[in-house]
């Protein structure tokens, strides 16, 4: 009986010493995921549902470099003000529907196939159907992220870009807009650099996501 339970000893021994060598053989094939050499954001105190969306973004590999945090960091970075609550507001409303006649074809829009047909205030943007896409896009999309506050400052970049084309390729040099002047592409323009240099400010995700420890000075 004894001679049995030791054979028995020996096979679970030698069992246990197989697993292990399966697993230290996979682990060497199969490296961890780096981790982020420091948290991404501080807690946050505005909305219960940040803590769980930015612990998910170290391990995404556009934030696996310091300098990658920094930047990100650096993007949504904002500041407690309120006056940039009702710029985005505006800004979002207009391009929400703008944007919407171009890509979906609402609000009375003939939608992004026959949007991207027509021509391009300049001669060197070809393909027209890319650049005429790419600027609906961007009304479209930079009113949605004007207006929770997310990555701000990219979306007044990309409202910006688009009201910059425009005022030099189509409404330059007329101002007044019964002239189809330029000033209205302008008051566009300038609230969407605004919102570029200031971000979200108040009521904003970026402001939730850096709480006061992103604070700009």
């Amino acid at each position: 009986m004894r001679k049995g339970t030791g054979n028995r000893g020996t096979g679970e021994q030698g069992t246990q010493v197989t697993k292990t060598h399966v697993i230290s053989s996979v682990r060497c094939f199969v490296p961890p995921l780096p981790r982020s050499p420091v948290p991404l954001f501080p807690r946050c105190p505005h909305f219960p549902f940040c803590p769980p969306v930015v612990n998910i973004l170290p391990a995404i590999p556009l934030f696996y470099s310091e300098g990658s945090l920094s930047m990100f960091r650096r993007l949504v970075a904002t500041s407690s003000t309120w006056v940039t609550v009702p710029l985005r507001l505006a800004l979002a409303i207009i391009f929400f529907a703008h944007g919407s006649q171009k890509v979906l074809g609402s609000f009375g829009g003939k939608g992004l196939s026959i949007w991207t047909s027509g021509q391009t205030p300049f001669s060197f943007m070809r393909p027209h159907w890319l650049w005429l896409g790419a600027a609906a896009i961007s009304e479209f999309v930079g009113s949605l992220l004007v207006f929770i506050g997310f990555l701000t400052r990219l979306g007044g970049f990309l409202i910006a870009c688009v009201m910059l084309t425009a005022i030099a390729g189509v409404h330059w040099p007329h101002l007044f807009a019964k002239d189809n002047g330029m000033e209205l592409p302008l008051a566009l323009f300038a609230i969407s650099l605004a919102l570029v240099i200031a971000g979200g400010g108040q009521l904003s995700v970026d402001r939730a996501l850096t709480g006061s420890g992103g604070r700009r000075k």
